[in-house]
């Protein structure tokens, strides 16, 4: 193994083993992953709000504030937060609709560990062959939030990804594709536990960025090692300089 794939190897291992001063208490972090087809997209978004922030997050989650989440209350946030996120394809919007979603126990989110699973998609006629510029921003809380947004390699080969643009902050993201053969694509089958993360465009799986950034305790994220260095030995060159970049600057 050449050293620096073996220094970037042995730096993703080492933050699996950060100390839990490393947790992120005053943050609501939002991944969002995105999923591209000729005539839909689909949206993974992980919500994990930090521990000194749950008292702004929980009231609008359990609205009648009984310590628990009902499913009317679940399914009134996850709508709460699609309605503040802009999707468009060639700069004409469509709505966002969920399809999906998971709420961990109270107590897991007091302790600062709770993810919150968000699915949704947005249905559009098939795009014609030839370029086109989808457009997501998610601004949801942004007063307390940190946001990471990344997309799926499309499944289908006639979709070629050219080029992503985030804005800083990575609540907004242009990404520039082609699309060579309009067939269109059946909507993704629901998730099922501890499936494989699909490659992302720029980043490892989600398991890999949380682990990272301190967002799951030691003695959970300690198991995922071997996975993640699978993961990395993976990615290419640029991809792995990218993600220890960004968790050296996360980290920070």
């Amino acid at each position: 193994m050449s050293k620096p794939r073996l220094l970037i190897c042995l730096a993703a291992v080492a933050a699996l083993a950060l100390p839990a001063r490393a947790h992120r208490l005053d943050e609501y972090l939002q991944a969002t992953r995105i999923d591209l087809s000729s005539n839909r997209v689909d949206l993974e978004i992980d919500l994990t709000p930090g521990v000194e922030v749950l008292d702004d997050i929980l009231p609008l989650i359990d609205a009648n504030h009984d310590g628990s989440i009902s499913k009317a209350e679940g399914m009134a946030y996850a709508k709460l937060v699609l309605k503040t996120v802009v999707l468009t394809l060639d700069q004409q919007r469509h709505d966002v609709k969920l399809t999906g979603v998971h709420y961990p126990a109270v107590s897991e989110m007091k302790a600062g560990t709770g993810i919150i699973h968000l699915k949704a998609s947005a249905s559009f006629a098939p795009v014609t062959p030839g370029p086109h510029q989808l457009y997501f921003q998610n601004p949801h809380q942004t007063n307390l939030s940190v946001y990471l947004i990344n997309a799926y390699v499309p499944k289908s080969p006639a979709i070629q990804i050219s080029g992503q643009k985030r804005d800083q902050g990575q609540t907004e993201i242009w990404i520039d594709f082609t699309l060579t053969n309009p067939v269109a694509t059946p909507p993704r089958q629901a998730a099922r536990p501890n499936r494989p993360e699909r490659d992302q465009i720029g980043g490892g799986s989600t398991h890999a960025w949380l682990a990272m950034r301190g967002l799951r305790r030691t003695r959970e994220a300690l198991p995922l090692a071997p996975q993640l260095l699978d993961e990395f030995r993976k990615l290419n060159q640029g991809d792995r300089g990218v993600l220890l970049s960004q968790f050296l600057h996360q980290g920070r």
